[in-house]
C-alpha cells in the first residue's frame, strides 16, 4: 500500500513479504529511469513499513517497484 498519494516530500509504502530476503525498491520515470537510488535490504518475513524521502523528485508520474524473491509488486505513484 502507498500513503500519501499523490506525494510532496515524502510517501510512505506498507508491504508483506512471505519469506525472508533481499528486497528492491525503486522508483522509475515514463522511460525506466531511476529517479532515486535504489534501495537495496535484506529483509525478514512478515509487515513491512518504510518512508520514501521523495523531496528531490521532480512533480511528475512515476513508478514504484518492490522486487522480491516472492515476486514483483507495482505501483503508480504521482509526485507533486
Amino acid at each position: 500500500a502507498l500513503f500519501s498519494n499523490p506525494a510532496a516530500g515524502a510517501a510512505e509504502i506498507k508491504f508483506v513479504l512471505p519469506m525472508a530476503g533481499p528486497v528492491q525498491i525503486a522508483i522509475t520515470d515514463a522511460m525506466g529511469r531511476n529517479v532515486l537510488p535504489v534501495q537495496e535490504v535484506l529483509l525478514p518475513a512478515g509487515a513491512h513499513q518504510r518512508c520514501l524521502d521523495l523531496s528531490k523528485v521532480r512533480p511528475g508520474a512515476y513508478l514504484l517497484s518492490i522486487l522480491s524473491i516472492a515476486g514483483r509488486a507495482c505501483l503508480k505513484i504521482s509526485v507533486e
